[in-house]
């Protein structure tokens, strides 16, 4: 028989922190070993499209975020990781992706330093 562990939010805050850390260290990684990068886009016609393309690359799109701002190195690359930020919470919101938006949503708070990260996020 298989027993069910439950969490408790400190636990379960425990959890999010490393593994939104492990994201963040992975884009480090792909960031500092570089990358290629292809400049083919796709128009997207169709709104249900955007969901399984948004789950697979949420992620990726986290940890680079994260990396450039950690570095806060040039302004214009700076705005445009907020308004990503600003984009997948959006995209997150209009799928009903509760994941995806509280994470984001918990690293653009850890970044701005409105909160004592010893403190649970409620």
């Amino acid at each position: 028989s298989r027993t069910m562990t439950f969490l408790n939010d400190k636990q379960r805050q425990v959890l999010f922190s490393q593994e939104l850390d492990h994201w963040i260290n992975k884009a480090k990684m792909s960031v500092k070993s570089g990358f290629n990068v292809v400049e083919k886009f796709e128009e997207v016609r169709e709104v249900e499209q955007v969901q399984p393309m948004f789950e697979e690359c949420w992620g990726s799109m986290l940890a680079a975020f994260s990396v450039i701002l950690e570095t806060k190195e040039d302004q214009k690359l700076f705005s445009h990781c907020l308004q990503g930020f600003k984009s997948a919470i959006r995209v997150s919101c209009v799928f009903n992706l509760e994941t995806q938006r509280d994470t984001f949503i918990r690293a653009l708070v850890k970044f701005t330093s409105l909160i004592d990260h010893s403190l649970e996020i409620q």
